[in-house]
């Protein structure tokens, strides 16, 4: 799982670009879709994730993935916590105001969702 894990952490990590706004932005579909393609399942992707934080390898782009993870698995609030943690680590990670973006929505609090998609344009214009 490591291997598999740094290398969807270092696939997210790209789509920021050099100066940390990125050139595009990996979206939760993105994220979970490298994650089928390595045959893992979401609640191994999330045992995978919750063991790299557990062992350190704390960044926006794992929490962000860990929230993505736990979405999927049906763990909105947790994931809604997982995505918070990344933005409060990384201010400029825009998959995280994204992907809390969509999961507001989703869950019926489009206002609250359009706060999260401003925020990424502003970051990321």
């Amino acid at each position: 799982f490591s291997r598999i894990l740094d290398k969807i952490t270092s696939s997210a990590r790209e789509f920021r670009g050099p100066t940390g706004a990125g050139k595009g932005v990996a979206s939760r579909n993105e994220i979970s879709q490298e994650i089928s393609n390595h045959g893992i399942q979401p609640t191994s992707a999330a045992a995978a994730f919750r063991e790299a934080l557990e062992n350190g390898q704390d960044s926006g782009p794992l929490r962000n993935n860990f929230g993505n993870a736990l979405y999927n698995l049906g763990d909105t609030d947790a994931a809604i916590e997982q995505l918070t943690a990344s933005l409060k680590q990384d201010p400029e990670y825009v998959p995280a105001y994204n992907n809390l973006g969509t999961i507001l929505e989703n869950i019926g609090h489009p206002m609250r969702a359009i706060e999260y998609y401003q925020q990424a344009l502003r970051v990321a214009p």
